[in-house]
């Protein structure tokens, strides 16, 4: 348990300098996977044995909980603010700027797929 409180601690804190930094034109994305990327990982993991293939599996659901729990629409922790921002406002936001919120951080979600997905196979080649 404490392991993983530091380790999505510190994922967090990566998390933060890789948004900055992507936000300030300066972002380094080579380390950054999508499904195919994962899928190589996990299968040189699965050969050093099933306890690497467990602690990947465990960084990965704790990389997508901080990654979900994020303040962008689209995803829970989108949610969350704009519950928030109703609590504070008194009042529920407009159904449609939610909407449009949301399907904004969509397409900007299903983009970043795409552009990780082209890295991770062009990586392959």
């Amino acid at each position: 348990f404490t392991s993983a409180v530091e380790i999505t601690r510190a994922i967090f804190v990566a998390m933060y300098h890789l948004i900055g930094q992507a936000l300030s034109g300066r972002g380094d994305f080579s380390q950054v996977t999508g499904p195919v990327g994962i899928v190589k990982v996990t299968a040189d993991a699965s050969s050093f044995g099933f306890a690497y293939l467990l602690q990947l599996l465990a960084l990965i659901s704790l990389n997508l909980a901080v990654l979900n729990i994020l303040p962008f629409p689209a995803l829970d922790g989108g949610r969350l603010l704009f519950l928030l921002i109703e609590k504070l406002k008194g009042s529920p936001l407009p159904v449609r700027f939610e909407q449009y919120a949301n399907g904004i951080g969509m397409v900007f979600l299903l983009l970043l797929m795409a552009v990780i997905t082209i890295k991770d196979v062009r990586g392959l080649l």
